[in-house]
């Protein structure tokens, strides 16, 4: 017989003498990173650059210069870009400033209108709100307060409209509202009549024209965790160690185990801490330090 044994671990991240930028080009899951720093560059490394349209401009922004809409017809085309199919997960964060208070706003958009072959990533009535099918997820925060605010939307692959397989983060911290109207699949496929990548408009109907300024969107072929969206609120680049294996809480009946976690990818080096005392990992105890 033996005891059951809960392990209590730490991965601290140690960051390492490259930049940011270099961070977020080197993952090969950023589809596209978009800017707005006087242009329609793609700063990732796949070239998918974009046009303006009607009265789209670029103005002082979060970081560098943003992309400004008037709410009239103004919008952001990723050229031949039809974004990611169901079969990938997909993470979309951004910075936005806006006063609107009407029931549309879109920040993203891709797919067709089809039911749940389309995903709408908006504000609506001040609040997020992401819909690929007849049902939608919503935010619990109002952020049309003319201030920045860093908006995230992560998807599993083939995800239901059902949390916590979408989820909505404001600010870097999960302000989804558990509810939806119709838990439908994500079921968008390559099909001829997708639209291209269209930041700022809903595309079929020319409408849900985004009202203020757009910011530093990226797009991820990946869920990205709770933490990696923090960083990217807080710091503006990927730096925490996360996804570890066992999982954070996670109780083993085993007497041995390996210990796994995602690097961060400008980390120099990780410490490990391992003790039965949460306490001592915590504080990074030297008691705790394993390696």
């Amino acid at each position: 017989m033996y005891r059951k044994l809960t392990c209590l671990a730490c991965f601290i991240f140690v960051l390492g003498l490259v930049s940011a930028g270099w961070a977020d080009t080197v993952d090969p899951t950023l589809a596209g990173w978009w800017k707005f720093d006087g242009n329609g560059l793609d700063a990732s490394p796949n070239g998918r650059n974009g046009t303006l349209a009607g009265d789209a401009q670029f103005v002082s922004g979060y970081s560098g210069q943003a992309l400004a809409l008037d709410g009239d017809g103004d919008y952001f085309t990723v050229d031949g870009y039809k974004g990611v199919l169901s079969v990938s997960p997909v993470t979309v964060t951004a910075w936005v400033n806006t006063t609107a208070t009407a029931d549309e706003g879109d920040i993203t958009y891709w797919g067709r209108n089809s039911g749940t072959r389309r995903v709408d990533f908006r504000v609506n009535a001040g609040r997020l709100r992401v819909e690929h099918g007849s049902g939608n997820i919503q935010g619990d925060t109002s952020l049309n307060d003319g201030e920045w605010h860093h908006v995230a939307l992560a998807m599993r692959a083939g995800a239901a409209m059902v949390h916590p397989e979408v989820k909505l983060y404001l600010d870097g911290r999960d302000d989804t509202r558990r509810n939806t109207t119709d838990p439908d699949a994500f079921n968008l496929v390559d099909n001829a009549n997708n639209v291209d990548l269209t930041i700022g408009r809903r595309v079929p109907q020319d409408d849900r024209h985004f009202l203020g300024m757009i910011d530093e969107v990226r797009i991820y072929e990946r869920e990205l965790a709770d933490i990696e969206i923090r960083d990217l609120s807080s710091l503006g680049y990927l730096a925490s160690a996360h996804d570890p294996e066992p999982a954070d809480g996670e109780r083993l009946e085993a007497t041995w185990g390996i210990l796994r976690w995602s690097a961060s990818p400008p980390a120099a080096s990780h410490d490990v801490y391992f003790s039965t005392s949460f306490d001592d990992v915590s504080a990074g105890a030297e008691t705790a330090f394993v390696g």
